[in-house]
């Protein structure tokens, strides 16, 4: 009567431990809530590196949040008029995620863009609700990128001098 042997217990464990791997790898790429936390840490990032070009290049920046975007725009003051950023194209959430915008505390109602305007950038004259100025200071808000009707939300804030790290509210 034989056993196992040492040898043949290390590859079997080996083999068991690499497919639980996989198994637990590839079902978290598949979490709605992972692409949804994502998606809004993308949103603060591209914030947070607006407000750091608008200090490094001493530009003014607009941005214009809609339902499910954030347009950019730099102020041309020859021109007296917003232009698009060329080198940063708009943020699109994936559905259904959507933003909700506070400004001195009160709601503000945002925009549900149609379909052509979700394809190609308007060139009308915007009205951006959020300021990053040349000089570091910037408009003071609050947004949020929530599933509507669903309890977790992601809230980006910023006080006017300082952007707030990403917060998960429940």
């Amino acid at each position: 009567m034989r056993g196992f042997t040492l040898i043949e217990l290390l590859v079997v464990l080996v083999i068991i431990g690499t497919l639980v791997s996989l198994v637990s790898f590839s079902s978290g790429l598949v979490s709605p809530e992972r692409q949804y936390a994502r998606e809004a840490e993308r949103s603060q990032q591209l914030l947070q590196l607006l407000l750091d070009e608008a200090l490094l290049a001493g530009v003014d920046y607009g941005v214009q949040v809609e339902a499910n975007r954030l347009s950019l725009w730099q102020w041309q003051a020859d021109e007296q008029r917003w232009q698009p950023v060329p080198q940063f194209a708009p943020l699109v959430l994936a559905e259904p995620l959507r933003f909700s915008l506070e400004l001195q505390g009160e709601p503000w109602a945002l925009a549900s863009p149609s379909e052509e305007e979700q394809d190609a950038p308007s060139t009308a004259a915007p009205l951006p609700q959020l300021l990053f100025l040349a000089s570091g200071e910037f408009s003071p808000f609050r947004l949020s990128v929530a599933v509507p009707k669903q309890a977790n939300r992601w809230l980006i804030a910023g006080d006017g001098f300082n952007l707030a790290a990403l917060e998960q509210l429940q």
